[in-house]
């Protein structure tokens, strides 16, 4: 790794003159133990403005954009030994369920079917189902343990929850009813569904592999994939799989209706998510370690164009009209917006803390950004490319979808446990669901 990629001028946080900066002993080897001591740590020093600097043995890329995805401020820098972790407790509370007073799984997964149901994580091992129209809770579905992620399937007959503390995926139906509940590998990561044969791919971080689930729950196959894989991708034709693979600094590249992996793709550090392009030609890759967006061309899996990204780009999306792309960036505060044409950046608009999730409304006119480190969510106009204003969520702003017509945005809060409603015409916030009350 290059100390440009690791150097103060790419961090995005202040050096060890903004305040007192602590030096910790080598870090200890294993992935578990260093996510454990630097949450311990970030816990004790949170808010007192100490600079924390601890130096690992390995590359700690799995650490560090796990370490992001829970809502800690963090960057990698060089060491004359090594690579080192950089953390500053600034007083915000990370999303962690570590360092809040809920445990286990809250509202931070949502989708919305046509027929106006929206389906969000919840506490206490369930999901929770809301009435889109009138914004009243429904009832909720038990499920597996920690259901950390769910989704729709593409006919919406089903919604999948990849359950992180059972090291399994549920399989509920549209009324709400448990269809199964199939093994999968240990700590199962976002589950992608699938078309054709309707099924739910998951992806197991720990296992590096992916389990693939038929929408009845019998187990179909499992494809071995690169090391850490994290968000799996398919492409809208619905004949490939793309893997981005953390810690490897890869793609598998997987053949859907032969369940195989059929070729690994080297990209940037630290690729965590793929978005396609609406005719499946080209695939966006971002690379949160080394601050890059790789464009893969799909015909013969080849890197075309890389492009800089912000400062930890982490979640793509391409419009549904195929001409833009949009990156949110962890540790820079803003979105990177691309031409999907000529692989250029047209602009970079900055938003709020840590902008965690984005979602495209149906018409392609609004970005929705989750500024989960504000506690806000901020609405940037796709033809001026700027936000138009910026709304007061509630904490943790996590994943965003839409009512059917798409003139609603819904938005599950993780340290609230309720849902915001959003109304994107009068730019404002109509309604919060809690979700914890009985229906």
């Amino acid at each position: 790794m290059s100390d440009s990629l690791l150097s103060g001028a790419n961090t995005g946080l202040p050096g060890p003159t903004a305040g007192q900066a602590m030096d910790l002993p080598d870090g200890p080897d294993g992935s578990d133990d260093q996510l454990r001591r630097a949450r311990d740590l970030y816990r004790d020093f949170r808010g007192t403005g100490v600079t924390l600097r601890q130096l690992f043995t390995d590359t700690p890329t799995s650490l560090f954009v796990t370490l992001l995805e829970l809502g800690y401020r963090v960057a990698l820098e060089p060491r004359p030994d090594g690579v080192g972790l950089r953390f500053e407790p600034d007083g915000s509370t990370p999303r962690d369920p570590v360092l809040t007073w809920r445990g286990g799984s809250s509202a931070h997964s949502v989708a919305t079917s046509s027929a106006g149901v929206v389906y969000s994580t919840t506490t206490e091992d369930r999901i929770a189902m809301v009435d889109a129209s009138t914004r009243r809770l429904i009832g909720h579905v038990a499920v597996g343990h920690h259901p950390e992620h769910l989704a729709l399937s593409p006919d919406e007959s089903r919604v999948y929850t990849a359950n992180v503390g059972s090291d399994d995926v549920t399989i509920v139906d549209a009324r709400g009813v448990v269809v199964a509940t199939t093994p999968t590998g240990s700590g199962p990561v976002l589950p992608c569904p699938a078309g054709g044969i309707q099924s739910v791919w998951v992806p197991s971080r720990a296992d590096g592999s992916i389990t693939v689930v038929r929408a009845d729950g019998e187990t179909m196959g499992t494809v071995g994939v690169g090391v850490a894989p994290h968000d799996l991708a398919l492409s809208p034709d619905g004949r490939l799989g793309y893997q981005p693979n953390q810690v490897s600094g890869t793609v598998t590249v997987i053949d859907v209706a032969g369940l195989r992996a059929i070729a690994e793709v080297p990209v940037g550090i630290g690729p965590c998510h793929a978005a396609f392009t609406p005719d499946s030609e080209f695939a966006y890759v971002t690379n949160t370690v080394s601050n890059e967006i790789s464009v893969i061309r799909t015909r013969d899996h080849e890197v075309v164009a890389t492009m800089r990204g912000g400062i930890a780009p982490h979640l793509p999306v391409v419009s549904d009209d195929g001409r833009r792309g949009y990156v949110a960036n962890f540790v820079s505060d803003d979105i990177t917006i691309f031409d999907v044409r000529t692989s250029k950046v047209l602009a970079v608009v900055p938003v709020g803390v840590y902008p965690h999730a984005i979602a495209l409304s149906p018409n392609d006119r609004h970005l929705v950004v989750s500024n989960t480190g504000a506690s806000s969510v901020c609405l940037l106009d796709t033809t001026a490319l700027r936000v138009r204003t910026t709304i007061d969520v509630g904490g943790a702003p996590g994943h965003i979808s839409f009512d059917p017509a798409g003139r609603v945005a819904f938005v599950a809060c993780e340290r609230d446990n309720h849902i915001a409603v959003i109304d994107l015409a009068a730019d404002c916030l109509i309604d919060t669901v809690p979700l914890d009350e009985a229906a």
